[in-house]
């Protein structure tokens, strides 16, 4: 049995796949500090790194990478 095969069959794969997209581009682009700052945003920051699956757990460090 194909996985994926299984998975497009599935009504609500096409939203989550996306919604998991578009909260990786945001996390990707936005540095914490800034996001927090945003009303919407900062209030489901936490929820969009977790759907980021954000396993590196970055902060985006404003001084670059070490």
């Amino acid at each position: 049995m194909d996985v994926m095969a299984t998975l497009h069959g599935m009504p609500w794969w096409d939203t989550f796949a996306t919604v998991v997209v578009i909260a990786s581009g945001i996390t990707a682009t936005l540095k914490d500090k800034y996001a927090e700052q945003i009303p919407i945003i900062g209030k489901i920051w936490p929820i969009m790194n977790w759907l980021s699956l954000n396993v590196a757990h970055n902060k985006n460090d404003p001084n670059g990478s070490r």
